[in-house]
């Protein structure tokens, strides 16, 4: 596959993923933790959302195919991908902290999702219900909360190193653009500037201009 269409493929990733993960959290789930508070999954959605912005960017500027189109995706890449992983790795903290309160949802939710009813028989042949207390701890929420941690984390390492290298092909596939199409490439200052700065022609020592004959124009 050529480093344009896995520039693309990349991009199209991108966008599902951060369309789905801005869906689910929106709506208070997310794909990774089975409990995290609110605050945490609006931020997580509204990062996800200009992540899959900009994705949707930069596959603009692949199909355009012009350096000055897609540097500012380039960018923008740039700023969001680290924004992006530390706010996952935020999350992850979060839900380490507040175990006391992933302990109750999980315990309340347990409870809520069973409900047995046992029936007996009385003397004159009528039957009654006996409702029995639910376990305590029928998801064993400790061990399943250790399970997340530990799935947060390895989703975290896979999604830093993916992301990485996938940002740094886009990169690339803009360096060898630019190069190919110096004219339509743009300056937009400062952070570009520090990338790509600007080449100035070199200039001929001084004793070079010795030998060169003077002007007869006077």
């Amino acid at each position: 596959m050529s480093l344009r269409g896995g520039c693309a493929v990349a991009c199209a990733i991108w966008l599902g993923v951060n369309v789905y993960i801005a869906t689910l959290s929106l709506q208070g789930y997310t794909p990774i933790f089975s409990f995290l508070n609110r605050p945490a999954l609006i931020t997580l959605a509204s990062i996800s959302i200009v992540f899959a912005l900009v994705a949707l960017w930069i596959l603009y500027g692949l199909f355009v195919n012009l350096p000055n189109t897609l540097q500012s995706g380039v960018i923008f890449l740039f700023f969001i991908v680290p924004v992006y992983l530390l706010d996952v790795l935020a999350n992850i903290f979060i839900f380490g902290i507040q175990k006391s309160l992933y302990m109750d949802w999980c315990l309340q939710s347990s409870q809520n999702r069973v409900d047995e009813t046992m029936q007996g028989l009385n003397m004159n042949s009528t039957y009654y219900n006996i409702e029995t207390l639910p376990p305590t701890n029928i998801y064993n929420c400790q061990k399943l909360w250790e399970d997340e941690i530990k799935f947060s984390l390895a989703i975290f390492i896979l999604m830093t190193v993916c992301y990485i290298y996938w940002s740094l092909c886009v990169f690339y596939y803009y360096e060898k653009l630019r190069e190919l199409f110096p004219d339509n490439s743009t300056y937009l200052g400062g952070f570009m500037n520090y990338l790509y700065p600007h080449r100035i022609p070199p200039t001929l020592p001084h004793h070079a201009f010795a030998n060169v004959a003077p002007s007869s124009s006077k």
